[in-house]
């Protein structure tokens, strides 16, 4: 027997040597500014750091395990919790960073391992800040969850980092992997790479990455998401991998960018630091109010298998060359499908395109660019299925090779497969139509698992007929599709989430699979949800009127101690009433006009997914523009252009004053940003734009004085001209945060001569 475990602590000892870690020895207690340089297990405490300037936890040497085991480090919103910086082969794992600039920072290191560590609510900024976003800079001085600068073979996993400005920022960092983590509710970015390759994100959940972070609700092409995304990846980050991961909600699901302008001016195309052959596999990037993916003005990107639906775009690929997007879904977006503008020798293969809700949507756009000479195509379109469209492919002087694709579209009458313009030569094969409904298929649940990262549970089902060998089935759950991560012809494999989308609970959920041959009856598949999590079955009315009492059921709704935390787009609802099973609560009674909200039901430390409720304004009581104008029209440069707005409040309540006032006066080119003023979210704001700003919209004003109901007020602003040209300018108001009440209107021309 001793002989036996002197074997074993040998074997075990040249295993440590072989894996380059020690063991965690020394039992320490952290203090601010502590540097730690050989392995060590932390006293399990609360601890409340401040960083005096290296960092509150300062991380040095080769070959160390740290086991947190379990403890808390507090911030004070500045520093940053955990700061590695030239070191190798060290192991951080189980703590808890939280109200810092960074939660951790890895530096000049390589082959770090940070393991089941919470690193959420560090340092975020308000919603709607706006940062540089031409990607010269690497933006890591924001703060948020982790950041790799200078870094590489690293390893980030069973990490949860939420709730804050970014989840993790790679930053001249290559070949690190990050991996089983949830990076989800950031206000900016899930995960950014800047001039960083040859990375791996894979088995990753980061949902509801975009402006307001899961708060406020994101309606499709609403407000401003500032360029947010569950993933973004520019300035020369090459060779990526983006795998097995949920993204929905993001302000975009994935975006690959390249906006510091071309290599040779006058040109478009090839940028400078361009990100390329990047590969994005099945992911489920849907659910965006812009672009489920996104790839601006990149080469040799591949998109294979990834869920582009209920987005306002699935794919934009503007100026994308050799890409290949193949095997995706991309069904009820609200624009389209896909549009390419002037991509060149793109593959669009084997997908699912289509709209159940209007099957006169084009699905496939492809089109030249205004803003140059850069060509069009050719691309080569093959073996998609298109459901129920007919409208299914449009090109505009554009080049393309379609062949092998087919279209469902059950009963419709009429259908024209290509609409091209004389300018776009075609060659088209073998394409069909497809009219008759398709046989029943028996299907069967086989097996429900939990999925990896805890993004879910992966759902099989069993038939005959599933599929076809090179396009995935169309699962829809509750009519809306969902991931699909495997299939044949006999069974296919899906993504349940853990939340139901935008959905209330319901114990039992209905599926459907499409196929090219038609449509199976519906079968019932169990719906799980992780005990206590707070869940909603129901919000009544919904859309409510103002003011009305609305009733909240479900389960897990109310705390331990018999409280209730509702939000609505994150401030605390009026709360009335509180059972085990049921909350009331007043809808918002001073609106500007219809509005939804994200409700959210806080129990312990669980969150109810985002519900969506509306709150009905009736037209009548909206406040509107009546009169407005602009003087003169022909002017010099210095001179100052007259603009005059008269407001009518139809609420019936007072509207409030903002700053900047009546009389205002605006340098041309400086913006309300740039001068420090910030839109207060349920005000009116009074916009103006031009077309030299190109729809930017740099100058507002608010009301001087309290407007009472039924009132009207008349409110002068000024801009100083600083530029000779003629242009057409507009006016416009906002529900400040929400959406234009008045858009693009009184355009005039104005005319500027030189001094």
């Amino acid at each position: 027997m001793r002989f036996e475990l002197t074997i074993a602590l040998l074997i075990a000892g040249m295993l440590l040597l072989l894996t380059g870690f020690q063991p965690a020895s020394a039992s320490i207690r952290l203090k601010s500014g502590i540097e730690i340089q050989r392995s060590a297990t932390v006293k399990k405490a609360v601890y409340r750091l401040s960083d005096s300037g290296d960092g509150m936890i300062i991380v040095t040497g080769h070959n160390l395990t740290i086991d947190f085991n379990g403890a808390q480090i507090l911030g004070n919103g500045k520093g940053i919790g955990i700061h590695i910086s030239n070191a190798s082969n060290v192991l951080i794992k189980n703590v808890s960073v939280s109200s810092c600039k960074w939660g951790v920072a890895v530096e000049h290191s390589d082959h770090i391992r940070i393991e089941g560590c919470n690193i959420s609510r560090n340092r975020d900024l308000p919603p709607g800040t706006i940062i540089d976003e031409s990607g010269r800079e690497p933006q890591d001085n924001n703060g948020g969850g982790i950041l790799l600068r200078d870094s590489q073979n690293c390893l980030i996993r069973y990490v949860t980092a939420q709730h804050q400005w970014d989840g993790i920022d790679l930053v001249r960092s290559d070949s690190n992997v990050i991996e089983d983590s949830d990076f989800s509710y950031c206000n900016n970015w899930g995960v950014h790479f800047w001039l960083s390759s040859k990375n791996t994100f894979q088995r990753n959940r980061a949902i509801w990455c975009t402006t307001g972070e899961g708060k406020l609700w994101q309606a499709l092409t609403g407000w401003q998401t500032y360029d947010s995304a569950a993933v973004l990846i520019e300035h020369a980050s090459n060779d990526n991998t983006i795998r097995d991961c949920d993204l929905r909600y993001g302000g975009d699901g994935l975006f690959i960018r390249a906006n510091e302008g071309p290599v040779t001016p006058g040109t478009t195309v090839p940028p400078l630091h361009a990100s390329n052959g990047n590969r994005v596999i099945n992911c489920d990037c849907s659910f965006s109010p812009n672009n489920a993916i996104e790839a601006d003005l990149c080469d040799n990107n591949v998109f294979i298998g990834n869920n582009c639906s209920n987005s306002h775009y699935g794919f934009w690929l503007g100026l994308s060359r050799w890409n290949q997007v193949i095997g995706n879904i991309v069904m009820n977006n609200t624009t389209r499908g896909m549009e390419i503008e002037a991509g060149q020798h793109d593959l669009i293969k084997d997908n699912i395109f289509g709209n159940s809700h209007d099957p006169n949507q084009i699905q496939i756009l492809l089109r030249r660019t205004g803003r140059d000479n850069t060509p069009s195509g050719p691309y080569t379109i093959h073996n998609n299925l298109f459901v129920n469209s007919r409208r299914p492919i449009y090109l505009s002087d554009t080049p393309a090779t379609i062949t092998g694709n087919r279209d469902y579209v059950g009963s419709l009458a009429q259908f024209q497969f290509i609409q091209a313009d004389p300018n776009s030569p075609t060659i088209q094969q073998h394409n069909e139509i497809i009219t008759k409904h398709g046989r029943t298929m028996k299907i069967s649940i086989e097996r429900i698992t939990p999925a990896p990262s805890g993004i879910g549970w992966l759902v099989t089902l069993k038939g005959i007929h599933l599929s076809s060998v090179e396009i995935p089935p169309l699962i829809e759950v509750e009519a809306i599709p969902a991931q699909v991560t495997q299939w044949n012809e006999n069974t296919v494999t899906f993504w349940l989430p853990m939340d139901l989308w935008n959905l209330p609970y319901r114990s039992r959920v209905e599926v459907r699979v499409w196929t090219a041959d038609g449509i199976n009856d519906s079968i019932k598949v169990p719906y799980r949800v992780p005990r206590g999590l707070p869940i909603i079955t129901e919000i009544a009315p919904n859309p409510a009127p103002l003011g009305a009492t609305v009733e909240v059921k479900g389960r897990n709704l109310v705390a331990r101690n018999g409280k209730a935390n509702v939000s609505l787009n994150g401030n605390p609802a009026d709360i009335l009433d509180t059972t085990a099973g049921r909350i009331t609560l007043k809808a918002p009674a001073h609106r500007l006009s219809s509005v939804s909200f994200n409700l959210i039901v806080r129990s312990g430390k669980w969150e109810s997914w985002p519900m969506p409720i509306a709150v009905d304004v009736p037209a009548d009581k909206v406040p509107h523009i009546i009169a407005a104008h602009f003087s003169p029209t022909v002017l010099k440069v210095g001179d100052r252009l007259k603009v005059e707005f008269t407001v009518k409040n139809s609420a019936d309540f007072a509207l409030e004053p903002r700053q900047p006032g009546d009389g205002f006066t605006y340098d041309e080119d400086k913006t309300f940003y740039d001068l420090g003023y910030q839109e207060v979210p349920g005000s009116i704001y009074l916009r103006v734009d031009s077309e030299r700003t190109g729809g930017s919209w740099p100058y507002f004003w608010g009301l001087s004085h309290p407007l009472e109901p039924g009132q009207t007020a008349t409110i002068t602003g000024y801009i100083k001209m600083e530029h000779a040209g003629k242009m057409i300018w507009r006016i416009g108001m906002v529900d400040a945060g929400i959406r234009w009440i008045d858009d693009n209107m009184y355009r005039t021309e104005i005319r500027v001569e030189p001094k």
